[in-house]
């Protein structure tokens, strides 16, 4: 009687977000557990009579984590797959090293690994079948889903974050435009009923005893606070969590759909320069005037569809973008994996990695005179120091601007890149401070500190590109002459 439920509700559900299309290949993750041995049991079963028509085939990946462990595991996986008639692709990536190389924990390291995996699977999958559909079928279940918000609402979320693990998602598989829809049939199903299933079929499963400790912070939800909170507060705290995603999805779907958020992302995040190279340019139009709530979910509509991680992104990070674009924070902001710098029009997103991959800059100046023009060695980055009659309104403090006061400027000026020992006294300070240590208390890393241009004089540096003045050559009361000082070109 479960195995027939079970299958009910899992064809109805995938059919209500059109997660198996006919004739799709589907590739399911297979670790070995009692959800992903139920998942691809089931759409076995579905496909076996005809309910489904799709090829199936699945993946297994060793952690290199639990060493012996790990290996029953994979030949479990092997065995189960054999006797269905699945292929199974077996793949081994030593995560711990993974985690160590990136500089991340060992459960952002796993995730990572297991869809880098996927990606190359389904990507596999695609380029053999052109034609037909890609799907990465997965085995989340409602247990996950409730697990996951109540981990989002002690970290602090919003309304977007509640909606949970979506049941159908797009994957850029990163080749000619090919993605694959990553779909879990199971969402919807309680972790008791996938066991109970398994123990009326007589289907065996393994159990992964890294589940079973504390260490990790979803284990600990899972073993301890919501058991605690069954107990103490809510016997049916589960039940709330899912009407909670469920509830904030149709909302956030609703939202979207009046404000026509995905045709905009579309039409503004369309390039695929951050695939190629690790760039997106996002018109700092589309962000200044909205509501802060708007234009949140845009930008991570634009980020998705481009295929910048979100996983680091919090309410901050996309509040500061917003700041930049009103014009209201600095030049550059430094936020996870990425640096953001206001490029006129635009804010241009470049990946770190790109940004730390630069060769040292050169120690060579150049001579800006008043009324011309400098660039500095390499040929990207253009100072021009004009005279001018005004100062700047606020909405033209980009950070690619600032006014001084000419009368205190001691010519020569010099562009230049920072060195150490360098000094200057930041506008507004009480002292001076050497650059180095300024940009680093800025959130500059460190090695694209040394690419900041800074303008000095005969007497020291006057203005540190991009983030502050010297104290010195501020406007006042009694400023008589101003000089404007312009850099274009320091997007890159």
């Amino acid at each position: 009687m479960r195995i027939r439920g079970i299958l009910r509700r899992t064809l109805e559900y995938a059919e209500r977000h059109g997660m198996l299309p006919r004739s799709g290949r589907v590739l399911t993750g297979l670790s070995g557990g009692p959800d992903s041995v139920a998942l691809l049991g089931i759409l076995h079963m579905l496909n076996e009579s005809g309910r489904i028509d799709v090829a199936l085939s699945a993946v297994h990946l060793n952690h290199s984590i639990r060493g012996r462990e790990a290996d029953a595991d994979a030949l479990f996986c092997r065995e189960f797959a054999a006797d269905l008639g699945v292929p199974l692709v077996v793949k081994r990536v030593d995560v711990p090293c993974v985690a160590r190389r990136r500089g991340i924990s060992l459960e952002e390291a796993a995730r990572y690994v297991r869809y880098e995996v996927f990606r190359a699977e389904a990507l596999a999958l695609a380029r053999k079948s052109p034609r037909a559909p890609v799907v990465i079928a997965l085995g989340h279940q409602a247990d996950d889903q409730a697990e996951t918000v109540l981990h989002r609402i002690l970290r602090g979320t919003g309304v977007a974050g509640l909606v949970g693990i979506p049941p159908v998602r797009r994957m850029d598989l990163g080749s000619g435009g090919k993605t694959a829809a990553i779909v879990r049939p199971l969402l919807t199903t309680r972790r008791s009923e996938i066991l109970a299933y398994l123990h009326e079929r007589g289907v065996p499963y393994r159990t992964d005893t890294s589940n079973l400790g504390t260490e990790f912070m979803r284990n600990r939800l899972r073993n301890e606070l919501l058991p605690l909170l069954r107990e103490k507060y809510n016997p049916s705290v589960d039940e709330a969590l899912l009407r909670l995603a469920d509830i904030a999805r149709q909302w956030s779907e609703a939202i979207e759909a009046s404000m026509g958020l995905q045709k905009i992302a579309a039409q503004t995040g369309a390039s695929q320069a951050w695939k190629r190279e690790g760039k997106l340019d996002v018109p700092a139009a589309a962000l200044a005037n909205q509501p802060e709530a708007w234009a949140q979910m845009l930008l991570k509509r634009i980020f998705e569809n481009a295929g910048v991680p979100l996983k680091r992104f919090s309410r901050k990070h996309y509040s500061a973008l917003m700041e930049m674009a009103r014009g209201c924070g600095g030049r550059q902001l430094h936020l996870p994996g990425m640096v953001a710098v206001r490029d006129g029009e635009s804010i241009r997103l470049q990946r770190e990695k790109e940004v730390k991959g630069r060769e040292t800059p050169s120690r060579k100046s150049a001579t800006l005179a008043v009324g011309g023009s400098a660039r500095l060695p390499g040929g990207k980055v253009e100072v021009s120091c004009l005279e001018s009659t005004r100062r700047l309104k606020p909405a033209e403090r980009d950070g690619w601007s600032e006014v001084v006061d000419a009368d205190r400027v001691s010519p020569p000026l010099k562009v230049r890149f920072p060195r150490p020992g360098d000094r200057f006294r930041p506008l507004g300070a009480p002292g001076r401070k050497k650059v180095l240590e300024f940009l680093a208390g800025r959130g500059v890393p460190a090695a694209e500190r040394l690419h900041v241009p800074i303008v000095a004089d005969r007497k020291g540096i006057i203005w540190v590109v991009g983030h502050r003045i010297d104290d010195r050559v501020k406007v006042t009361r009694g400023t008589k002459r101003l000089l404007l000082l312009k850099c274009s070109g320091y997007a890159t």
